[in-house]
């Protein structure tokens, strides 16, 4: 986020209590994702509610959910 524009009312505190377990390049794609979002918007900047309309939609990305697929992909490889 050095280098993003970024609107006054992102609240990191908020995002670091939504994305709590992720990894830097977890964070690193959200980040990416509502600059392209703010893109697609006309926004000079990414707000609080682009990243917000990432968070809502990245539930198959969670870390839980990752985990949960990568045991099931290896319980299934050793079939």
């Amino acid at each position: 986020s050095r280098r993003m524009p970024l609107s006054t009312d992102v609240d990191f505190a908020l995002v670091a209590a939504e994305t709590s377990g992720w990894s830097g390049a977890q964070l690193k794609g959200l980040l990416q994702e509502a600059a392209l979002l703010a893109i697609r918007t006309a926004s000079p900047m990414v707000s609080q509610g682009h990243l917000s309309s990432i968070l809502q939609g990245r539930g198959d990305h969670s870390p839980s959910k990752r985990t949960e697929w990568k045991a099931n992909f290896i319980y299934s490889k050793s079939i």
